[in-house]
């Protein structure tokens, strides 16, 4: 693991912050930095792609989801704990929260259950304590987790590329006669590639391309090349400085509507 990784890590770990009753503190005491593990058959492990994994910070009226593309930050309503889980709900309605429990408190792993303000289904996932990030073993990303320092770098000489560079969040919930659909995608264009995080209904798929085709007003994004068949593409739209999302993938989410705004963050 990189250095500047451990300071990263050792920096938002020297504050802890508690979800708990007051006679039940030690129980109950939630580090302020999560970091994200991935289930490799029955292990929990951290994936090293160089640069910081992504995060959960607790602080006091707000959590933030830290990572290589759209950082989500959410107000703190108010705190409900349980027995064996604790909920920092969003809204009054306690409609959207973010749900702690522990699978391991020992090691420090826990389960994270996520629902977003706005988006009907719930996104499960696994964090670690910061503190005890050592308990678990490490696994060298490859090309399908990572963007490579290479990638992160911006070319100057592509005047097009520098319009599209950064980070995209699209987020919708398609309502149907028998059934819902939520969808969050977040894209983040680099130097030549597009790593796309896409989670429909708690089912979450990472791609990463080295394909698209851009110019002055659109960016078209394909992979998973079936012979000369593309089976997944993404468009993104220009119009001024708005943003939107298109191309057949978005179509078969809800046709026939073709396009949908898209947040641009940086």
């Amino acid at each position: 693991m990189n250095r500047s990784f451990i300071i990263l890590i050792f920096y938002h770990s020297l504050i802890l912050f508690s979800c708990s009753k007051t006679n039940q503190d030690d129980d109950w005491k939630v580090a302020s930095t999560w970091i994200e593990l991935q289930k490799k058959g029955n292990d929990f492990v951290l994936v090293d792609c160089n640069y910081h994994s992504q995060l959960i910070r607790v602080g006091e009226k707000e959590i933030r989801e830290v990572g290589t593309m759209e950082d989500d930050v959410n107000e703190i309503h108010h705190i409900k704990q349980g027995e064996k889980d604790c909920y920092y709900y969003l809204n009054k309605e306690e409609s959207a929260f973010y749900r702690y429990e522990w699978l391991d408190k020992e090691k420090g792993l826990a389960k994270w259950t996520i629902k977003y303000p706005n988006v009907t289904n719930t996104l499960t996932r696994f964090y670690c304590d910061s503190l005890k990030l050592n308990k678990f073993k490490q696994q060298k990303g490859d090309g399908t987790d990572c963007i490579t320092n290479e990638d992160a770098t911006v070319n100057e000489n592509k005047s097009e590329n520098k319009l599209w560079v950064g980070e995209y969040l699209f987020r919708k919930t398609f309502s149907r006669q028998d059934s819902e659909d939520s969808v969050v995608i977040k894209l983040s264009i680099v130097k030549d590639k597009a790593f796309i995080r896409t989670t429909v209904n708690n089912e979450e798929v990472v791609n990463t391309s080295k394909e698209y085709v851009m110019s002055n007003d659109s960016l078209i994004i394909r992979y998973n090349k079936n012979n000369d068949y593309y089976e997944d593409e993404y468009i993104l739209l220009k119009n001024d400085t708005s943003y939107f999302i298109a191309g057949l993938s978005i179509y078969m989410l809800n046709p026939p509507n073709s396009d949908y705004p898209i947040q641009k963050s940086q």
